[in-house]
């Protein structure tokens, strides 16, 4: 709980929640060509997929599927910055989010309990469960010495929208970049 790593491309679905949430259809179509962006006067960011190439036009699933990072740099602009900032909070990220357009790849850095929490609004459906560590404790003859209380939590994310995300990302396992893992 105490490792802060950059979360990457983990970032990407809550760039997608926000279009989502903004009335954004999974069928839009999202550039995936060359890309500069002048983050200061002098630089100049030009960001590449992971495997060097570039589709043309890919729609907002097969973005996410295929963990495009060009077409998710658009996205993250066009929705902004700071509704993707709110929409990642509100899902549980609690540290430093700063709004730059590389954060759409995950610059933001979480533990592994955040980002599991945060993850778990898609699951939830909205509503994510409470982390516990330990649940109930029993004497060695199996009687209950103590039972932790469900929390019932508070909605954080529009049901409709975490089951389109939760969706697109069984997409990403059954036929896109986490294919591998599925096999």
């Amino acid at each position: 709980i105490n490792g802060q790593r950059q979360v990457g491309s983990a970032f990407k679905p809550f760039v997608y929640a926000t279009a989502l949430q903004q009335g954004t259809p999974t069928s839009k179509l999202l550039a995936d060509e060359p890309l500069r962006v002048q983050t200061t006067h002098r630089v100049v960011w030009e960001p590449r997929n992971y495997d060097g190439q570039f589709f043309g036009q890919v729609s907002m699933r097969a973005a996410l599927v295929d963990s495009r990072n060009i077409p998710t740099i658009r996205l993250a602009d066009e929705v902004g910055l700071a509704n993707v900032k709110a929409t990642a909070q509100k899902a549980g990220f609690t540290g430093t989010i700063e709004e730059h357009p590389a954060m759409a790849l995950g610059t933001v850095s979480s533990n592994p309990l955040e980002l599991a929490r945060a993850y778990s609004v898609f699951a939830g459906l909205g509503t994510p469960p409470e982390p516990r560590y330990i649940s109930r404790v029993e004497d060695e003859k199996g009687e209950l010495l103590w039972e932790i209380e469900s929390k019932v939590e508070t909605e954080r994310m529009d049901p409709r929208v975490a089951y389109i995300v939760t969706h697109m990302l069984r997409d990403a396992v059954d036929r896109g970049t986490g294919a591998n893992v599925r096999a």
